[in-house]
């Protein structure tokens, strides 16, 4: 193989090259966009569930407090119940007696 011969191989193993760096830097700078989308998709994602976490305690803390007021207002409702059911009875009695 001539000099010259030997020259264009090395330029064109060269140029091969050349493209290969170029498609890589292409690649490249195409995973780096399409990498910040997917930070900024999950950034966005991960504050959607917080603000629905947050939103779920909240129900979480709302409905609690609710069923602590129906127990009280319940337990207060058997007493008036069971004081009525007394007094019928007491009064039955007296109508029984008399």
């Amino acid at each position: 193989m001539s000099l010259s011969e030997r020259l264009e191989s090395i330029e064109l193993k060269i140029r091969q090259l050349a493209l290969k760096v170029r498609q890589l830097y292409r690649e490249n700078h195409n995973l780096r966009e399409s990498n910040e989308q997917l930070h900024a998709a999950l950034s966005q994602k991960d504050s959607a569930f917080k603000v629905l976490h947050e939103r779920l305690e909240k129900a979480e803390l709302e409905l609690e407090q609710k069923r602590k007021t129906e127990t009280v207002q319940s337990a207060k409702v058997s007493a008036q119940i069971d004081q009525y059911v007394k007094e019928i009875d007491r009064c039955i009695e007296w109508l029984a007696n008399n």
